[in-house]
């Protein structure tokens, strides 16, 4: 271009503008339509994570001793130690949900002692997930009971992939039952528990989850106590199966 057609000069730089300013709206779009439509990472898979162990001197985290409640637990031994899984099974009445709290420390025995490992995280599922009261969303409930900002909770809630932003804002008083269930479990992968006493885990849970929750299980290095009438679970650790017997534990003959 001659330099005195000062004209076509200028209407050629204005195009040539206009095509960049265009290319530059496009890119912006398409990055807009990129971030809106992005693929969610997947939750990792659920793993219970313990901390550094709190054992005893002979590296035992729980001992119990002749323990007795009332008429259904009377002179229960038990000794958990890293690595140590028992299934706990009978029937209904037979104090395996008291011999859980008991462990737990959320029940005082009537007789026999039970010694923790100084500083011992517990992990305790209860058959009941409670919460009937709670009136508050589902995220503002699970920040409050981890004492952490509501950002934490929702990275923490991501994480382990039980639910979605939209139950976050859900009335936890109005969660269905396995809702509720997933919520107590949720709370427990986030306390990262030394060991771990599960009262009937597998209920109100779909099979995905279930077999979710049995691998994470498998993978923990502390001390497991489970009850449970799931007849899969029973199967799968039958070496390790301890019925309630006139109020003692023992293996099943």
């Amino acid at each position: 271009m001659r330099d005195k057609n000062k004209l076509a000069y200028n209407a050629a730089g204005s195009a040539a503008e206009a095509a960049v300013a265009r290319a530059t709206r496009a890119a912006r779009q398409q990055l807009r339509r990129l971030l809106d439509e992005q693929v969610q990472r997947p939750p990792e898979p659920l793993s219970f994570r313990p901390p550094e162990t709190a054992e005893l001197p002979d590296g035992v985290m729980i001992r119990a001793e002749g323990l007795a409640v009332g008429d259904v637990v009377r002179g229960v031994d038990l000794t958990l130690s890293p690595g140590s899984l028992y299934v706990v099974t009978g029937p209904n009445g037979a104090g395996k949900p008291t011999l859980l709290s008991v462990l737990a420390g959320r029940r005082a025995p009537d007789a026999g002692v039970v010694v923790h490992g100084p500083g011992l995280r517990i992990g305790y599922l209860p058959q009941d997930s409670g919460f009937s009261q709670e009136h508050r969303g589902l995220l503002e409930t699970f920040a409050a009971h981890r004492a952490v900002h509501v950002d934490d909770a929702m990275a923490e809630l991501t994480r382990f992939g039980l639910f979605g932003p939209v139950d976050f804002g859900v009335p936890v008083n109005r969660l269905s039952v396995g809702q509720r269930r997933r919520l107590r479990l949720a709370m427990l992968f986030a306390q990262r528990p030394h060991l771990l006493l599960l009262d009937e885990p597998t209920n109100h849970l779909s099979l995905v989850l279930v077999e979710q929750l049995q691998e994470a299980v498998e993978h923990f290095t502390g001390p497991v106590v489970m009850v449970t009438h799931d007849r899969a679970v029973r199967e799968h650790h039958r070496d390790r199966v301890l019925e309630p017997a006139d109020g003692r534990l023992v293996q099943p003959a």
